[in-house]
C-alpha cells in the first residue's frame, strides 16, 4: 500500500528532529565542557567568575567560584540543564546567597558564552554572566 502525503510528512520531520537532536546534543558533550573565566555583575560590582561545566551521568552541570575581592570566593552548583536553542541553554544556579536561572548562549565553537542571571523571585533583575574558555576537559 502506497504511503499517503501526511505519512510521508510525518516520517520527515520525526527523522529530521532525531537528526537535529543528535547534532545540538553533540554540542553540548563536545564543544561545551570545560573551565571559562569571565567576569559576572553583582551588587553594582563587576566581579571575575571561574565557571566550569562538565557531563555527569549524561547531563551538562557545573560550578562557579566568583571573587568579592581577591582573597574571598564564593561557590556555587549549576545543575537542572535546559536547551533552550541551538548554542543556547539555562542552569539552575546555587550559592550561598541564594539561587536562581542563568541563561547562557555560546559561540558555536563553545570558546565563550554571554548570559545574564536572574534570582529566583527577581525574574526581571538580570545581570551579565561572560567567560571565554581557558581549557577543555581531557
Amino acid at each position: 500500500m502506497p504511503k499517503t502525503l501526511p505519512a510521508l510528512f510525518l516520517a520527515c520531520v520525526v527523522t529530521l528532529a532525531a537528526s537535529q537532536a543528535q547534532a545540538l546534543s553533540g554540542f553540548w558533550t563536545a564543544s561545551a565542557p570545560g573551565s571559562y573565566e569571565g567576569r559576572l555583575a553583582s551588587s553594582g560590582l563587576s566581579l571575575v567568575v571561574v565557571t566550569t561545566l562538565y557531563v555527569s551521568n549524561g547531563e551538562l552541570v557545573g560550578g562557579y567560584t566568583f571573587y568579592e575581592d581577591s582573597d574571598t570566593g564564593v561557590s556555587g552548583t549549576l545543575d537542572s540543564f535546559k536547551q533552550t536553542g541551538v548554542n543556547s541553554c539555562n542552569f539552575v544556579w546555587h550559592d550561598q546567597y541564594g539561587s536562581g536561572v542563568l541563561n547562557l548562549t555560546f559561540a558555536s565553537d563553545g570558546s565563550s558564552f554571554t548570559g545574564e542571571w536572574s534570582a529566583y523571585g527577581y525574574p526581571s533583575q538580570t545581570f551579565p554572566w561572560d567567560g571565554y574558555k581557558l581549557n577543555s576537559p581531557e
